[in-house]
């Protein structure tokens, strides 16, 4: 009789001792990963909008603004050339114009698209993290790029239709453009998530260390049962 009751307190205390230290680094994997996801949204806002999408707006957008005036200075297009419009002054700003300003940034939109996704690729396989989830938080920070540009480009277009007065006209819907910007995001973000790679037991490891715990959690709390199970069976029977 004492001999199952120490048995039992022997199998809690290992039990106890087992599921803390489990959990422990349940916990710990799931604040790593969330905290890694955290400075990774950082560092890409901070890469993709401050450094190129807010570039992007005050050098080639931006511009755009004085075209009514004649004193449109000249802005480099998606190939490289140097191109100025309305030098002279004298348009205004609809028609052929227009249409040149709606399909300006799509170039500049798709490189920065493709460019970004190649570096998150890069960015994961040097840093050795999870290429789904550094490639989402790429993604999503692409897609508020998208947004902010063609927000800039609504306020520009409505200003330069009102020729300074925007609010005498209704602003430009941009809903059908975005949501074609958004297709061709995450079209490339299929692309390079179905990249093929060697797999290797690291590489899973990486990419799933939060599952793998769970799964070591409940094998052994599986096999602590049974092997307790199977002393009191043992006990009982003696």
């Amino acid at each position: 009789m004492k001999r199952a009751k120490w048995v039992k307190k022997v199998t809690v205390a290992l039990f106890t001792v087992i599921l803390m230290t489990v959990g422990f680094f349940l916990i710990r994997s799931y604040c790593l990963h969330q905290e890694c996801l955290a400075r990774l949204r950082s560092e890409f806002q901070s890469h993709i909008f401050d450094n190129q999408t807010k570039t992007f707006i005050r050098t080639k957008l931006k511009p755009w603004g004085l075209f009514n005036t004649g004193k449109m200075p000249s802005i480099t297009n998606s190939d490289g050339e140097s191109v100025q419009l309305n030098k002279e002054g004298g348009l205004k700003y609809s028609g052929i114009s227009q249409e040149v300003f709606w399909t300006f940034s799509d170039p500049f939109l798709e490189q920065m698209i493709r460019s970004n996704l190649q570096f998150a690729v890069e960015y994961a396989r040097i840093n050795e993290l999870p290429m789904r989830e550094v490639l989402s938080v790429v993604r999503d920070s692409l897609a508020s790029s998208i947004d902010q540009v063609y927000g800039e480009m609504q306020r520009i277009d409505q200003k330069l239709r009102g020729d300074g007065y925007p609010s005498s006209v209704t602003i430009q819907d941009v809903r059908e453009k975005r949501d074609v910007m958004y297709s061709f995001l995450n079209e490339q973000y299929r692309v390079k998530l179905q990249a093929k790679s060697k797999p290797s037991v690291e590489r899973f490891y990486r990419e799933n260390q939060f599952l793998f715990w769970l799964i070591s959690f409940v094998g052994v709390s599986g096999i602590i049962w049974l092997i307790r199970r199977m002393r009191l069976i043992g006990v009982k029977q003696q």
